[in-house]
């Protein structure tokens, strides 16, 4: 039971990190607009010849199909691109949603694609949201997934941020 609580702990950290003096943000390159195009192709490519179904930008039909291509184990734990396209899908519904832009954030662990809100320092990582948590095995509810996220936009909304 122990180890179900750390477990938990570890998937369920913050999805928002404080920005210290040496984390950057950056607008994305056009080589990281493309690598996320290509990324969102592949998935869509998989989509396609395992379902017969494709991505539209409709949220309910792209988390539908995300929550199917990990339901029946199409995309694998050990595919970590394609799961991580399956997050650049969810960060482009947040993006649609609820006023977020994609950027490059850069701080002390490395170089990481995420979402900007209203200019604040903290930003979240739907690049990774779902491929942490299906790399250690678990079971990925991305309505679930979806609603965190939501969840830390509207927490970096509210909070007050001394400079």
């Amino acid at each position: 039971m122990k180890r179900f609580y750390i477990l938990m702990l570890l998937l369920l950290a913050p999805l928002a990190e404080a920005q210290t003096v040496d984390d950057i943000k950056r607008e994305l390159s056009a080589i990281d607009e493309r690598y996320m195009q290509d990324r969102r192709a592949d998935l869509d490519a998989v989509a396609r010849s395992n379902f017969g179904r494709q991505f539209n930008g409709d949220p309910e039909n792209d988390m539908r199909l995300i929550q199917l291509l990990l339901d029946r184990n199409t995309v694998r734990p050990e595919q970590r691109m394609l799961l991580q396209a399956m997050g650049y899908v969810l960060g482009d519904i947040l993006v649609k949603k609820h006023r977020v832009r994609w950027i490059i954030f850069e701080d002390r662990v490395g170089r990481s694609r995420a979402l900007e809100v209203d200019g604040k320092p903290d930003v979240v990582f739907p690049a990774t949201a779902i491929s942490r948590r299906a790399e250690t095995g678990a079971k990925v509810d991305v309505q679930a997934v979806y609603e965190r996220l939501v969840s830390e936009i509207e927490f970096i909304r509210q909070r007050f941020y001394v400079r």
